[in-house]
């Protein structure tokens, strides 16, 4: 008898593993970040429409060494930054993920996604130098907690925009697109204990 308990509490702890707490999430950002906050269930939540670079995210409260940041920035500032103002962008996203490179555990800035083509404000080749920005700027800052996630391999079909899964504003994605925005996000999380 106590053989069979013995087993079944063996079978039981390898099929159904104590669930650890899932690992503590500040997401800060722009829109993108307003759409991605139900299904990242994250611990601290900045997000404002229209967010840039400007603003100081890296003073966010509630962020520690257990805490993966999700910076998810980029479209607005498309409108603001282009090879112009390169410095000006390089250097605030630098500012931004340096220091919170020394508060969090891990930053994952999330480039922005391709823009579909006749938006009326917004240009998918600004949107795209300023994701090169980003990930240029991520490798020479060289942090070892600090990546750059790019969209485009989720967004593009052969470097087209997909509107796959996206709002009529062409820049958004539906409710089932942020999900899966969230989960391509979230598996690439690399310091997760």
């Amino acid at each position: 008898m106590w053989g069979r308990f013995l087993l079944a509490s063996l079978l039981t702890g390898w099929i159904y593993p104590a669930l650890a707490e899932p690992p503590a999430i500040a997401l800060l950002g722009d829109s993108f970040a307003v759409g991605l906050a139900p299904y990242v269930k994250a611990k601290v939540q900045r997000a404002v429409v229209g967010g840039s670079v400007q603003y100081f995210w890296e003073d966010t409260p509630g962020i520690d060494n257990h805490t993966h940041v999700i910076v998810v920035l980029g479209t607005n500032d498309s409108l603001e930054y282009g090879l112009e103002n390169s410095a000006a962008y390089v250097h605030q996203v630098g500012r931004i993920v340096t220091n919170l490179t020394q508060r969090g555990r891990e930053v994952l800035w999330v480039g922005p996604p391709c823009i579909l083509p006749g938006h009326t404000t917004l240009s998918d080749e600004r949107v795209r130098k300023v994701d090169a920005l980003q990930q240029e700027t991520m490798a020479r800052l060289d942090l070892p907690r600090a990546h750059h996630i790019s969209l485009r391999p989720m967004t593009e079909r052969g470097g087209i925009c997909s509107p796959e899964n996206r709002e009529p504003d062409q820049v958004h994605f539906t409710a089932r697109g942020y999900e899966a925005v969230t989960r391509f996000i979230l598996s690439r999380l690399t310091q997760v204990p």
